[in-house]
């Protein structure tokens, strides 16, 4: 039996013959040595509006986003953990609880901001998206939070967290914009509409569940 599937960015298909050898074969490739994977963040970071085209339509592609959105936001709460002991703020157990927070926001802050992101498209701007293609790029843009690992770093930590925050936004943009099907202008409104909502929201999760950890932190000195 054989089936076609795509096997580049640029949309060219290969025949695949399906069997015990063809499914050992797939078996063997991870998240981690996937090539088309590797290629796929490559075209993220790079900014390639295809690339970002074909992550929006790959439905097969959300779990990849929510391990990536997993793993930055595990680097992001380890730079926080990192730079509070640095700077001597608190103890080791208020230090790990605000960033097992962040870590926690970040992740709800993927699921709320995609929603937000596919319902202001549609509602306002009238485009062609949905939930799950906004998790795919939103979760794969998140690529660039990678760099707040290394925010613990006096000055050199923080240009570089500025950096890939910029890259990052002008990427959830490029993404918005090959989701929804609309223009660049439409696209940085809904990312801005979107952003605020989810931010207000996340924001007051995390102070309301920051507070005891904030007092364990303020005990300790």
């Amino acid at each position: 039996m054989e089936r076609h599937v795509p096997t580049t960015l640029d949309g060219t298909w290969q025949t695949a013959k399906s069997g015990k050898g063809s499914a050992t074969k797939m078996n063997q490739l991870t998240p981690i040595n996937n090539p088309d994977l590797m290629n796929r963040l490559k075209g993220i970071v790079m900014l390639q509006a295809p690339t970002y085209k074909e992550v929006a339509e790959d439905k097969s592609a959300t779990p990849t986003a929510a391990m990536i959105v997993a793993a930055t936001s595990i680097l992001a709460g380890l730079g926080q953990f990192l730079g509070a002991l640095l700077r001597g703020r608190g103890n080791i157990g208020a230090a790990l609880g605000i960033a097992l927070i962040l870590i926690v926001a970040q992740f709800l802050g993927w699921l709320l901001g995609s929603w937000l992101l596919a319902f202001v498209a549609k509602q306002f701007f009238q485009g062609d998206t949905d939930m799950g293609e906004m998790q795919r790029v939103n979760g794969f843009t998140r690529i660039f939070g990678a760099a707040s690992v290394l925010s613990f770093i006096p000055v050199i930590g923080g240009l570089i967290g500025i950096a890939a925050a910029i890259a990052g936004i002008v990427g959830n943009v490029i993404g918005i914009r090959e989701a929804a099907g609309f223009d660049t202008q439409k696209a940085i409104l809904t990312a801005l509409i979107a952003g605020v909502a989810a931010f207000v929201a996340v924001f007051a999760l995390v102070a309301l569940l920051s507070i005891p950890f904030i007092g364990a932190a303020a005990l300790s000195r």
